[in-house]
């Protein structure tokens, strides 16, 4: 192993590969674990990141919509729903290059005008997410169920 990283500059013994791959290894591991517990309730959950889109459907028809693409979107299904709001259970992903965790999604539907503004907050549930681009977990999680929700309720994006 170390003759194939020779030409990158790094010459470091093979146990030290060994530990290193370790310890990386063992923080994976606690990482999924507990991206794979539930979320916390939303009475104690805390985003994160938030982030508003603009739809000109009613508030009714986007949150149906928002409904159905939760449980299309792979690894992603409801804890919890109200009048206006769905709680979201995301299961770790290999999607995102640095890695998820896991999380939890709040998303919440509002009439804005002749339309509806839909909030999506994002938490991650485990601390191994605070040092992956956990950013690009919550962009690529908010997309996927908004492109869902468009497909499977005909919904319109305002721009």
């Amino acid at each position: 192993m170390t003759a194939l990283l020779i030409p990158l500059g790094i010459r470091l013994p093979l146990g030290v590969w060994l530990v290193i791959l370790v310890i990386g290894g063992g923080f994976a591991l606690v990482g999924v674990v507990n991206g794979l517990r539930k979320p916390p309730s939303p009475e104690t959950f805390t985003p994160t990141i938030e982030e508003t889109k603009h739809f000109v459907d009613p508030p009714e028809l986007v949150l149906a919509a928002y409904r159905a693409a939760a449980a299309e979107t792979p690894g992603m299904t409801i804890a919890q729903e109200g009048p206006g709001w769905l709680y979201l259970d995301s299961r770790p992903t290999a999607r995102i290059m640095n890695g998820d965790f896991g999380s939890a999604l709040g998303v919440k539907v509002t009439p804005a005008g002749t339309g509806s503004a839909v909030v999506t907050q994002y938490a991650p549930k485990s601390t191994a997410n605070l040092v992956s681009n956990y950013e690009a977990a919550f962009r690529e999680k908010e997309r996927a169920l908004r492109m869902a929700a468009k497909r499977f309720g005909g919904l319109t994006e305002a721009v």
